[in-house]
């Protein structure tokens, strides 16, 4: 199984002539610290296998590859948890997870989002679905869909690259928000990420869990001015 560790960093707080700010050093300390040691800290059932951050967000998030959640808790409580500068955890297992099979000729240098899909609990099925049913073109490739039923709303998280963050809005207006099954949507940029083993490994996680892209096709949308979020 695959789950997401979400960790909240305490942030620093430093004044300069009395106007107190809060800096991303401790963020920046527990990125390293993952990085360095998480080779370490496998083993009883659990790995990391990925590390990412969000966009204008206080907190990283740890991908792990373990055989049961009880797994993940020994993880997250030896590992994780005593390092200082963490103020919160979240665990949030990915329920029947497909990672998308890439077409041959998809860009390389395109940026992942995250959109959150909240969905009609009696359509949850249908929208799951549609989702999974979508073609790439030249901007815009699926990466992954999960259940992941964090809290009332935000039950489905669909993983897509885009070119930018305007054809990424254009794509959820035109073909997300317009579903009746669909109640809201939410796009995170992800603008960090780290594979924490080799390629091969990595392969090895997904290939269970791998499937065809869809045959719905997309409009292949422009992306004139690219957000500078989406830049930084």
């Amino acid at each position: 199984m695959l789950a997401i560790v979400r960790v909240k960093i305490r942030l620093k707080e430093t004044s300069s002539r009395g106007v107190v700010s809060l800096q991303t050093a401790n963020m920046d300390k527990v990125w390293r610290r993952i990085v360095r040691s998480h080779k370490k800290w496998g083993g009883d059932g659990a790995r990391a296998v990925y590390l990412t951050h969000r966009s204008l967000q206080e907190d990283v998030s740890l991908v792990l590859d373990a055989k049961n959640l009880d797994a993940v808790g020994e993880y997250v409580s030896k590992h994780v948890a005593p390092m200082k500068e963490v103020e919160g955890i979240r665990v949030i297992p990915l329920v029947n997870p497909r990672f998308f099979i890439p077409i041959k000729g998809t860009p390389r240098n395109m940026k992942r989002f995250t959109i959150s899909v909240t969905a009609n609990p009696n359509r949850l099925d249908e929208v799951f679905e549609y989702l999974s049913n979508f073609k790439p073109n030249k901007g815009f490739s699926p990466a992954y869909l999960a259940y992941v039923f964090s809290g009332l709303g935000r039950d489905i998280w669909y993983s897509v690259f885009s070119r930018g963050e305007t054809t990424m809005k254009k794509f959820v207006d035109t073909y997300l928000n317009s579903h009746t099954g669909i109640l809201s949507t939410k796009i995170t940029y992800m603008s960090q990420s780290k594979r924490l083993v080799p390629r091969e490994d990595w392969k090895k996680v997904l290939k269970p869990m791998m499937v065809k892209t869809g045959n719905f096709e997309v409009e292949d949308f422009e992306d004139f001015d690219e957000d500078w979020m989406a830049s930084c």
